[in-house]
């Protein structure tokens, strides 16, 4: 690139060390994550050659840096999207897994199954989602939760699913959300609008539909099939 005789007038790099980044950049584009995008660009007009040790190249890398950190470091309780599964699905999903062992080879299970692969995929890792199950690799295994989810009679196994929910973010939110409306109801686009806030890549239509499932199964929500209302159980105002 420094031999003015070649053809080569750019390169692109990408780099997690912002010292690296001080020295070869001459234009630094900060990007965010989930979604990825540019947070911001940023000319580096130091002269070259460049000095590791100087005070104008030391006070880029911590302007750099914290920049870097502030994004690098996630909230307390990043708000995740949910798998689009059906909890009667996930207990269907157990109940096989627990028919041969406990344990098993998840592209078995897959094989073995009446749905296509990316379907038994999804069912698994919103059983992993739960903490129903444990992923390892291509071995899938019950946790001591899933065996007590499935064992128990159907009002315990709903106190077990609302338990499992509710360390979801997004259902603290959704709680938070009815709390602070009147009658603590939200309708269809009420709930579709605070979703879009805070998953503003997701599908919030889709998100909104397995939120009010997951939730009406745990006992945390009503829905209103009539009116399109979504409505907290008397407990949980």
């Amino acid at each position: 690139w420094a031999n003015k005789g070649t053809e080569l007038s750019s390169i692109i790099i990408i780099s997690h060390d912002v010292r690296e980044v001080a020295f070869l950049a001459d234009r630094i584009l900060m990007m965010e994550a989930k979604p990825g995008r540019i947070r911001f660009v940023m000319e580096n007009k130091l002269a070259r050659p460049r000095d590791y040790h100087s005070k104008a190249f030391l006070h880029l890398v911590d302007k750099l840096h914290d920049a870097y950190v502030q994004e690098e470091i996630p909230s307390k309780e990043p708000i995740t999207p949910l798998p689009f599964v059906h909890p009667d699905e996930i207990l269907g999903f157990l109940g096989h897994l627990k028919k041969h062992g406990e344990s098993n080879d998840l592209y078995q299970i897959g094989a073995g199954s009446m749905d296509h692969f990316d379907r038994v995929l999804l069912v698994a890792e919103a059983a992993d989602f739960l903490n129903f199950v444990e992923i390892s690799k291509r071995t899938i295994s019950l946790t001591d939760k899933g065996k007590k989810f499935l064992s128990a009679d159907v009002r315990n196994r709903r106190g077990i699913w609302k338990e499992q929910i509710l360390t979801v973010p997004l259902f603290h939110k959704a709680i938070d959300w009815l709390k602070s409306h009147p009658k603590h109801r939200l309708n269809h686009k009420e709930l579709e609008d605070h979703i879009k806030k805070e998953l503003p890549s997701q599908d919030a239509v889709e998100q909104g539909k397995i939120l009010m499932k997951w939730g009406a199964y745990g006992n945390i929500f009503t829905y209103h099939r009539h009116t399109k209302i979504l409505s907290l159980k008397e407990h949980q105002k």
